[in-house]
């Protein structure tokens, strides 16, 4: 019998041992929760585009998001209005140069632009007569001439070259009609997309045909980029890598808490974050070779929820997840970053007085701060140099250099 429980004993704590191996979850991270309780439209969210006016674009299932930093902008289709939003159910988000935000949805694709704030539907030719693009889309990709390309479902690929105000088709071979269910634009701007039961495929811009690359990989769902020439394939049913140079394919060789990959991102500091589907975030580091996890939970640095659509990384490095249950997710390793300078009656160098009025930085980096009625505090990183001037009320600060 003591046997019996011993074995026992050796065999739990030997599953306890791996799955702290296998699903070493992250150290607790500062999170924030954007949900329709701060006004987005719907908690299903699939698609984030950061703009070149510093507002998140959010895709859900009920209409696009544009939010400030403070509130939300909702758009939506209007009835018989040909400069709303082609349709409330958003697929993807992506943007251009020319400041316009492109919007992919169930029911075809729309463009929001800036100059006249307004949307406005993406129109091709055939047989010389104008029509919308009007099936899903899976993707969009821009390159760095402004050509922006548009996969859909069934019906191929479309093309949009810079200044053009009609886009067309690339076939592949002589058939028009096809599934593309991914899209990738290399630093070499190689286009790069999955054929659904075709396979991986690359665009031969000068001969305009698009070329098998290899057939070995299937239900692919997103592609991005790796190090010294590799690609990241995400699929229903694994990670890989594709060498571009050699054209080999191989396997993710760590653990996944879900196969089912719904995007990739490889951030500034090489590690790739892999959306699950019930999975939550696994992110690898390529230069130690280690992963961690992070899934969905009720205590303090858990996501809202393990279906995670889309993690997109903006300026200050900030991730941005959006999850198809739980909202937005936002995680900011600067959460800390600010810190409140006030005044200390017991401390003789603190702020003068709380009521700042300016702020100027002299050639020695020195900051000036001016206040309502205390005078002037000097900051010089390091401490703060009080000067007594206590009947001036500066609005304004100055600082000229003596020749």
């Amino acid at each position: 019998m003591f046997l019996i429980k011993k074995k026992t004993a050796c065999f739990i704590l030997f599953l306890w041992m791996g799955a702290g191996i296998c699903f070493a979850q992250s150290p607790a991270i500062p999170l924030k929760y954007l949900g329709v309780e701060s006004g987005l439209s719907n908690n299903v969210v699939n698609s984030l585009y950061l703009d070149h006016f510093g507002f998140m674009w959010m895709g859900t299932y009920d209409g696009l998001n544009r939010y400030d930093g403070y509130h939300f902008k909702v758009f939506r289709n209007g009835w018989e209005d040909k400069h709303s939003l082609v349709n409330n159910h958003i697929t993807v988000l992506n943007g251009d140069a020319k400041n316009r935000v492109w919007v992919g949805t169930q029911k075809g694709v729309s463009y929001y632009d800036y100059a006249d704030s307004k949307f406005h539907q993406l129109v091709y030719l055939q047989k010389g007569r104008k029509n919308q693009v009007s099936d899903a889309v899976n993707a969009i990709a821009v390159s760095q001439n402004l050509t922006v390309y548009v996969a859909t479902e069934e019906k191929g690929l479309f093309m949009l070259k810079k200044d053009c105000s009609t886009a067309e088709r690339i076939p592949f071979g002589k058939n028009f009609d096809f599934t593309v269910k991914a899209l990738y634009i290399d630093e070499d701007q190689v286009l790069w997309l999955f054929i659904k039961d075709v396979g991986l495929c690359r665009y031969d811009h000068n001969k305009n045909t698009l070329r098998l690359v290899t057939a070995a990989l299937r239900s692919v769902t997103c592609i991005t980029k790796g190090n010294n020439q590799m690609l990241w394939v995400g699929t229903e049913r694994g990670l890989f890598q594709f060498d571009k140079a050699k054209g080999m394919l191989s396997r993710f060789n760590q653990h996944l808490n879900n196969e089912n990959i719904m995007s990739l991102l490889f951030d500034r500091k090489q590690k790739l974050w892999i959306s699950t589907d019930g999975g939550g975030i696994a992110v690898y580091d390529s230069k130690d070779q280690k992963t961690n996890y992070l899934s969905a939970g009720r205590e303090k640095g858990l996501l809202s929820s393990n279906s995670v659509a889309q993690v997109y990384e903006d300026h200050e490095s900030r991730k941005w997840i959006a999850t198809l249950r739980g909202g937005v997710n936002i995680i900011d390793a600067e959460n800390e970053q600010f810190t409140t300078i006030k005044h200390d009656p017991l401390k003789s160098n603190s702020l003068i007085n709380n009521f700042v009025l300016s702020f100027s930085e002299d050639e020695n980096k020195n900051i000036w701060i001016g206040t309502d009625g205390g005078g002037l505090s000097v900051w010089n990183n390091t401490s703060y140099y009080i000067l007594a001037l206590k009947a001036f009320l500066p609005s304004q600060i100055l600082l000229h250099k003596s020749e």
